[in-house]
């Protein structure tokens, strides 16, 4: 209009420059890939609390892994045993009072044994997280879990070069049991692990378990880092110190002495057999309880992410061209809605092709 063109044609204009320029398809390029994601995700047995995990999955730079109930399943064989006789009712009732994966394999022992163990009434009760637990029984107190923590409390114990967890109890200075156990690593892990390394992820094994044992199951599954004999404590600084420098990290754990590292992270996964308080804590939960899942995870994060990369590319590029059309006036108002409808289109339905992907 100011440069002579009538009202009517510059009316025209304006209206075909408004409906071009309408962000439809801008507005739908997130939502309706991340719906799709989130779809999928169930579907495969991965429940993201939150859609912007999705963005953070495809974001992540370092998988960090538990390795009791995470990489191995939780269920630790009992491999060899020493037990003074008098102190089996003893035993039962320490091991009784905990659910830690070491305590329920001891107990499902004592139970299964010729000699039925019975209860003993327990005082001053305190369970230590990745360590053990102390109590009195009488007047005595026991003292019962790692190696480390019956050192800390003053027992001297002969050095072990088998592969294992170890479970001590003692009383007045005294070992009155021990047990070395082992868990298996799941079947699927080192196929897992060797795929999440080769997209890139760098992989480190957090356990408190001691090296001996992580370094056995680490080489099993293919992880050269390792940290090992952690407290819940240890776990949430090496976090800190993983995200300080400028690290994007997945959290992925099944237990109560995984919380604190849990919480910490960037995206946190709880294996769907752990603890509640575990879950509770987690932004994915595997509700399938496998590593195979971890992976779809980590995929459907990427792959979401990248169709919104898509779509937004696909929204700017028909804005960028359209405009200076409607501009220029060679675009009338039906033509601009028509058109603005399928842009709007074609970002749904390039959201739907995830369903299609079959790296998925």
């Amino acid at each position: 209009f100011a440069f002579g063109a009538t009202f009517e044609k510059s009316f025209i204009v304006a209206i075909s420059v408004i409906i071009i320029a309408c962000p439809c398809a801008l507005a739908l390029a997130t939502p309706v890939s991340t719906l799709v994601g989130l779809s999928i995700a169930f579907k495969k047995g991965v429940l993201f609390k939150e859609a912007k995990m999705l963005e953070t999955m495809a974001k992540a730079t370092t998988l960090v892994l538990d390795k009791t109930g995470t990489i191995t399943y939780g269920k630790p064989q009992i491999i060899e045993k020493e037990i003074e006789e008098p102190y089996i009712d003893h035993l039962y009732s320490i091991v009784s009072s905990s659910n830690h994966p070491i305590s329920k394999s001891i107990k499902n022992d004592l139970e299964n044994s010729d000699k039925k163990p019975s209860n003993i009434n327990i005082k001053n009760h305190k369970e230590i997280a990745s360590k053990g637990i102390s109590c009195t029984i009488g007047d005595r107190k026991f003292i019962a879990g790692s190696r480390a923590f019956l050192e800390q409390n003053g027992y001297l114990l002969d050095d072990i070069k088998k592969v294992g967890s170890e479970f001590f109890v003692g009383v007045e200075g005294k070992i009155v049991a021990w047990y070395l156990l082992s868990d298996l690593e799941r079947e699927d892990a080192k196929e897992v692990i060797g795929i999440i390394k080769k997209i890139g992820l760098k992989t480190i094994m957090l356990t408190g378990d001691n090296r001996i044992s992580a370094d056995y199951i680490a080489k099993r599954v293919g992880i050269e880092d390792i940290i090992a004999d952690c407290t819940p404590e240890d776990k949430s600084k090496t976090i800190d110190k993983l995200r300080a420098n400028g690290e994007v990290v997945i959290m992925v754990g099944d237990g109560i002495n995984d919380t604190i590292a849990l919480s910490k992270s960037d995206i946190a996964i709880a294996m769907g057999g752990g603890s509640d308080i575990a879950m509770s804590a987690s932004d994915v939960v595997l509700l399938k309880d496998s590593l195979a899942n971890l992976l779809s995870s980590i995929k459907i994060g990427r792959k979401t992410y990248f169709f919104i990369k898509q779509n937004l590319l696909i929204s700017l590029v028909y804005n960028a061209l359209t405009i200076p059309l409607a501009v220029l006036g060679y675009i009338i108002p039906l033509i601009a809605a028509a058109s603005m409808s399928l842009s709007s289109l074609i970002v749904v339905l390039n959201s739907m092709r995830i369903k299609n992907d079959e790296s998925l």
